[in-house]
């Protein structure tokens, strides 16, 4: 049996960490999800034979842009869509890559990642300390993983 069943809609959402070209490629080859990742401004994209930072477009403060089909880092070797988004709340842009076709759709999954934000922590550094288990059985650290979730709530 399949950790994720076959019929499931995955929608992979991460930190800078994840927006590597070996990372989204993985997954547009491998698997039928689809990812909002957030992105550092300093990476280049490709519109066309144009190539320039993702921060030097144009954005202001409660606004949204999407740009599709753009290639990633100067070599383009993956197109994806890119979402600028500068919500009133925040402090500063936020930049995600994608693979869903409508940004609004992108910006709301990625909120939903700040939702659970606080309780990866908590099982985390600020808590639970579940990385210093040494657990390799993925039964028993599933069985701990159960315990802290529940403990948590």
């Amino acid at each position: 049996m399949p950790l994720i069943p076959n019929d499931s809609e995955v929608v992979l959402l991460g930190d800078a960490e994840y927006d590597t070209s070996e990372m989204m490629a993985w997954v547009e080859e491998k698997t039928p999800w689809k990812y909002a990742l957030l992105t550092s401004p300093q990476i280049y994209v490709r519109e066309g034979q144009e190539s320039q930072a993702i921060g030097a477009y144009p954005l202001e403060k409660g606004h949204v842009f999407q740009r599709n089909q753009v290639g990633f880092t100067p070599s383009a070797t993956l197109t994806l869509n890119l979402i600028g988004w500068w919500g009133s709340r925040y402090d500063g842009p936020l930049y995600l890559v994608t693979n869903l076709s409508s940004g609004y759709q992108a910006c709301k999954y990625y909120r939903r990642r700040f939702q659970i934000e606080t309780f990866f922590s908590g099982q985390k550094s600020r808590g639970f300390h579940l990385h210093k288990s040494h657990l390799s059985n993925p039964v028993r650290l599933g069985r701990l993983l159960l315990a802290a979730c529940l403990a948590y709530l």
